[in-house]
């Protein structure tokens, strides 16, 4: 019970609709050279996974599948550095992790899984956040950067299965933004499984 609470403390702050655009800018950054299409890539791998928290040299890597997609700790704020702080001091009391070494050097901590549920990130905060960043991009003279961003969108939903209510959600939540501007953001949970 304790690892899905402390799943949970790192999706509210470093998923939640105040801090997801900043996480998957940073995933994004690290991510790109090493994918063709790395916003697809990002979306589906956080839409078909549960978090798994693991904790390397670098940053938060929080998918198992993929550890290149992280979130730098030089780019955490004080606070989120608190909450990883905090999941350490836990997992460190319980014993409920591992490690390993990884290829290249380096080494990871990771947190042991459990019987009690999966966290994923919320698909409409995922949706919603990369649309957000394609959709500020400045545009190109070939094709504007909603253009752009319908074609990603097409790329995402020929990959995974998304609710059609996922893809309304985070359209919603663009519609919000832009009329009310980025002080309008509230915070929604993670989806538990």
């Amino acid at each position: 019970m304790q690892a899905c609470a402390q799943t949970a403390s790192v999706v509210a702050d470093f998923f939640s609709r105040e801090s997801i655009v900043h996480s998957m800018s940073c995933m994004l950054r690290g991510i790109a050279p090493y994918h063709a299409d790395p916003m697809t890539h990002l979306v589906v791998t956080l839409c078909r996974e549960p978090l798994r928290l693991s904790l390397t040299d670098r940053g938060l890597a929080p998918v198992r599948s993929d550890p290149s997609i992280l979130i730098p700790y030089s780019q955490m704020s004080k606070a989120q550095l608190a909450t990883l702080r905090d999941v350490l001091a836990v997992w460190r009391q319980s014993a409920a992790y591992g490690s390993t070494t990884q290829m290249g050097g380096g080494v990871c901590i990771y947190d042991l899984p459990t019987r009690t549920g999966r966290v994923f990130v919320d698909a409409v905060l995922v949706l919603f956040s990369v649309t957000l960043l394609m959709r500020s991009c400045p545009a190109s003279d070939i094709a504007s950067s909603k253009t752009l961003s319908n074609v990603v969108l097409q790329r995402i939903l020929s990959s995974v299965v998304l609710p059609r209510e996922v893809i309304a959600g985070a359209e919603r939540m663009l519609r919000d933004r832009a009329q009310a501007g980025p002080g309008a953001d509230v915070v929604r949970p993670a989806l538990h499984i």
